[in-house]
């Protein structure tokens, strides 16, 4: 380290500059649209109808007999996640409907990049009347 004449290093030490009418210490204001966005995402409105618009599409594609006794789960990478209430019915979805299904669902809504459906029994979920005797 070399030494100035007045015996002061020639390093430099970071000094912070003071906030002052130049420096952002406060976000910026947000438009009333941007403001709205963020408050459904954290309510978690938009997640409610988006889910509420799936159980729709669902109960349309699958028709009333199916619709009845299956609840959608949700949707996770592309795979429809649809929980069935009875093994008799587990086997007709995956042996009768399930590509009719994704055919169908990838044809009226494409923005759900659907690969596959997941049928998973649910006998929980059933009232006791559409369950297995």
């Amino acid at each position: 380290m070399s030494h100035t004449p007045r015996g002061r290093s020639s390093r430099k030490t970071f000094q912070p500059k003071a906030p002052g009418p130049s420096s952002k210490s406060f976000d910026a204001p947000t438009t009333l649209g941007a403001a709205l966005t963020r408050l459904i995402a954290i309510r978690g409105l938009a997640q409610e109808r988006g889910d509420a618009q799936l159980k729709e599409l669902w109960s349309d594609v699958a028709g009333p007999k199916i619709a009845q006794r299956t609840v959608v789960m949700g949707i996770q990478r592309g795979v429809l996640q649809i929980a069935v209430v009875s093994s008799a019915m587990l086997g007709e979805l995956v042996s009768y409907h399930k590509l009719r299904l994704i055919e169908e669902l990838k044809t009226r809504e494409p923005r759900l990049k659907l690969r596959d459906i997941k049928f998973r029994l649910r006998g929980d979920l059933a009232p006791p009347e559409l369950k297995d005797p």
